[in-house]
């Protein structure tokens, strides 16, 4: 149960997507619950079906993905004010590919499924809003797929650095080489180059 939700970012999160009332959110947000997270921990791991979306109140997140040869891919940060789930792991009911990690101390509010059904079932514009959630991580995702082979890496530096304005401060460097799909020595000289 979460109390005073009208001080939380989802609170005005939902509120800007959708017409609600304060009871509705009321009641969607007493079946979710907040959950910290220390600086490094996994919120969520590869290989273990959770069910959960998570909404980020503060903090900063990363996806990533191990290959066959244990080399960690960075696919995706997520900052403050956003959803974060492996949503295909959700639907198909299997494992996840992702591992979800904090990146700073980090402040979720946890949506289990049976919350996010109460607000398909019971809220006007419930569905309306999970479509433009997830209209939104569409939207997202086909745009970094784009940018990772139409754009130069500078071009993805400077991108990723207008999304994050505070990366470089935290993130460790090989995290955003590997986000942008550079070396490390690469991502070095792009950070000189833009210094």
């Amino acid at each position: 149960m979460i109390k005073d939700f009208k001080s939380l970012n989802i609170y005005t999160y939902i509120k800007s997507y959708i017409t609600i009332s304060d009871e509705e959110i009321e009641l969607y947000l007493n079946q979710c619950y907040l959950k910290t997270y220390k600086n490094r921990e996994l919120i969520s791991e590869v290989n273990v079906l959770d069910p959960n979306i998570y909404f980020i109140e503060k903090g900063f997140i990363r996806l990533y993905i191990t290959d066959e040869k244990g080399r960690k891919h960075t696919t995706h940060f997520a900052s403050e004010n956003s959803f974060v789930s492996d949503y295909t792991s959700i639907i198909r009911q299997k494992a996840s590919k992702y591992n979800f990690q904090a990146l700073t101390e980090t402040q979720v509010v946890v949506v289990p499924p049976e919350a996010l059904f109460w607000l398909y079932k019971n809220v006007k514009e419930g569905e309306k809003f999970g479509r433009l959630v997830l209209d939104e991580h569409f939207i997202h995702l086909e745009e970094r797929l784009l940018n990772l082979y139409t754009h130069s890496p500078q071009e993805r530096f400077e991108l990723m650095n207008s999304i994050f304005p505070d990366i470089h401060n935290l993130v460790p460097q090989h995290m955003i080489a590997s986000y942008i799909n550079v070396s490390p020595v690469h991502m070095s000289r792009l950070k000189k180059k833009n210094s």
